[in-house]
């Protein structure tokens, strides 16, 4: 099965703000929809990254996509190296994204990550009315100060 980038995204925000992916942080950046309009969007440059390093080590196959606006979306699955290597995780590590994935009334059912209009991302049930939203566009308003700093340097003499 294959992942479009979008959904896959959103997959590792929810993980992220669920505090399962400890060390990743997300941030607003702008990403170009399929409609041709920019909108921003909480990534993780963690995640991005990690998706990298999956793809050179073999875990992961890649794929470019068109879309029918002329622009292009990656798609992502498991190589059969990567599906050996997770079938022998240990179940602490999979259970949230299992979680995740899973309808919770129906255990054996995978949720679908939809994409509505590129505003908004849900997790849905195919065989239920389970669904809940995935903020993933909702960028917080984060207040920042900063102070200057002045570096005094040793003074010089000049001959």
């Amino acid at each position: 099965m294959w992942f479009k980038d979008g959904p896959l995204f959103a997959a590792i925000y929810e993980l992220t703000a669920e505090g399962v992916f400890e060390t990743y942080d997300y941030a607003p950046v702008s990403i170009l929809g399929l409609d041709g309009f920019h909108r921003f969007m909480n990534i993780s440059i963690e995640g991005k990254d990690d998706l990298d390093d999956l793809r050179e080590l073999g875990l992961l196959n890649h794929m470019k996509i068109s879309t029918t606006t002329y622009g292009t979306v990656t798609a992502y699955r498991l190589s059969e190296k990567g599906m050996n290597i997770y079938a022998e995780l240990p179940r602490k590590l999979t259970e949230p994204i299992s979680k995740l994935v899973h309808c919770p009334k129906h255990k054996n059912k995978l949720m679908e990550i939809v994409c509505v209009n590129f505003e908004k991302y849900f997790l849905r049930c195919p065989s239920c009315s389970n669904e809940r939203e995935i903020p993933i566009f909702e960028i917080e308003d984060v207040s920042y100060v900063s102070q200057p700093r002045f570096i005094r340097l040793p003074y010089r003499k000049r001959r």
